[in-house]
């Protein structure tokens, strides 16, 4: 193997001849040069992101002679067929002649000071989860970048930091997804507000690597995939976001410039709650009425919770954003399950709720299909009704008013804004109402809740005049709660 004729010392970056096809700015060239321990580095379509990462692994063999890494995917065939060509294509612009081992499955380096530097590359994929752990926990490596990182179980990914333990070296663990959804494990590893010091999370978009890219082929994606496209996020932008299809529900209606605005509590006005229950993510949701239309103020979704755990999260923010005594909240939720037979007892939420000392309203036909289209129809309505102000619509533009809430993690969602935005779709399947078609909105177990207490807050408070449901009788104080 050929042998270089010295080391090379930090910055390496500045010192190594690059070829004029390859250039990295801005995002990338933070990446490139970032120490952190743990690196979440994602990334749309063709924004470079794996290309970058195979850039910072020739770049740290050549630094530190005798350095171990693992380039991988989850994958076998695409870490053969994606990822060491390109791994190839990078080391040959910085002018290294890389040897492929087969015995080995591994890159050598050529030789500097006696020490040989080697990059391993397959795939982490086996017959069995065990299987592919124990590749895992035999590693003894200096860094590990694993691509595509989406397709990997989080059970083998969090294994990933215990491989590198070599000796006299930098560590580093870098992950390259596709822009997950925010039920992914990543998303909790890596919250976009990086309250983790020996963490670090980039989005990289298409624009950033636009340098390398010829300008008709991005006008071509910006063609196929416009913002009203519901993977106009996650491709273009390298945003985290749902994966779905289909039409959205309030396309045209929605606009983030007309409807995001810094929007304050009216301490006169009553606090309109909604909370929906009966999924694997309960979600609650407050808003206030104004003379010209409505405030969204905010909201929680909690994460894989039960309603039990997540009243006393519901609890907490209520206390900490609103400073206004009880009754000035009225609370609603979808109605319970109807029951045709007298003679059965349901047990339902609305008993959990009224076990907190709460009092939700609810309107018995909120379920039903036309019911539901309607104020569905009615919220595009007030989407394009005008105020002295703008719209007379208004969701709080603080991102710190729009949380997830997990056993793990409190992090910013972006789930509601998602949905209005394009992620809330019709399904394809019409539901038949007295012989009459109508349409539904797909159901969605991280969109649907959200979607939901805003329908249901429309329902209840806004779209009609309705009496006030019969206070129930009040159960005696719960212990764990400040509801009452």
């Amino acid at each position: 193997m050929a042998r270089l004729s010295r080391r090379l010392k930090p910055p390496a970056i500045a010192r190594v001849s690059v070829s004029s096809a390859l250039e990295f700015r801005g995002i990338h060239r933070q990446f490139l040069e970032d120490t952190t321990p743990t690196i979440d580095f994602e990334g749309g379509r063709m924004s470079g992101k794996t290309w970058a990462v195979c850039a910072k692994i020739v770049l740290s063999c050549l630094e530190h002679p005798g350095i171990l890494w693992l380039i991988c995917r989850y994958s076998n065939e695409t870490t053969r067929t994606m990822v060491r060509p390109i791994f190839i294509r990078i080391a040959q612009m910085y002018g290294v002649d890389v040897v492929w081992n087969d015995d080995e499955s591994a890159f050598h380096f050529p030789i500097v000071d006696g020490k040989l530097s080697k990059v391993y590359a397959y795939g982490l994929k086996s017959q069995t989860i065990a299987e592919a752990l124990s590749k895992v926990r035999g590693l003894d490596l200096a860094g590990i970048a694993n691509d595509q990182s989406e397709e990997t179980p989080q059970a083998i990914a969090e294994e990933l930091p215990f491989g590198t333990r070599q000796a006299g070296y930098p560590h580093q663990v870098i992950f390259s997804p596709n822009p997950p959804t925010e039920d992914h494990f990543l998303c909790d590893m890596f919250p976009e507000e990086n309250p983790f010091p020996n963490r670090k999370y980039y989005r990289a978009s298409l624009y950033d690597n636009a340098h390398n890219i010829p300008e008709s082929k991005i006008r071509e994606l910006e063609d196929a995939y416009p913002p009203t496209h519901a993977k106009h996020k996650s491709l273009i932008l390298g945003m985290r976001g749902p994966n779905i299809i289909g039409v959205p529900v309030y396309e045209h209606m929605f606009s983030r410039s007309d409807h995001l605005k810094p929007v304050r509590m009216d301490s006169t006005a009553k606090i309109l709650e909604a909370i929906d229950t009966g999924k694997h993510h309960p979600v609650w949701m407050v808003a206030q009425r104004t003379p010209f239309g409505l405030n969204l103020l905010g909201g929680v979704i909690g994460k894989r919770m039960f309603l039990e755990d997540f009243l006393p999260v519901v609890d907490y923010y209520r206390a900490e954003w609103f400073d206004a005594p009880r009754d000035q909240f009225r609370l609603c939720c979808d109605p319970p399950p109807s029951a045709e037979d007298g003679q059965i007892l349901r047990y339902t939420h609305l008993n959990i709720l009224r076990d907190w000392g709460l009092s939700p309203t609810y309107r018995p036909n909120a379920n039903a299909p036309d019911v539901r289209e309607s104020i569905i129809q009615h919220i595009a309505g007030l989407m394009r009704r005008r105020s002295p102000s703008g719209s007379a619509l208004a969701i709080n533009a603080d991102p710190l008013r729009w949380l997830s809430v997990s056993s793990s993690v409190t992090k910013q969602s972006n789930w509601f804004i998602d949905g209005l935005e394009g992620s809330y779709v019709w399904d394809d399947n019409l539901v038949s109402v007295a012989n009459k078609k109508v349409r539904q909105p797909k159901s969605d177990q991280w969109i649907d809740g959200w979607q939901r207490c805003f329908e249901n807050i429309t329902l209840n408070f806004c779209a009609t005049a309705i009496e006030p449901e019969p206070e129930p009788e009040r159960r005696p104080y719960h212990p764990l709660s400040t509801w009452s």
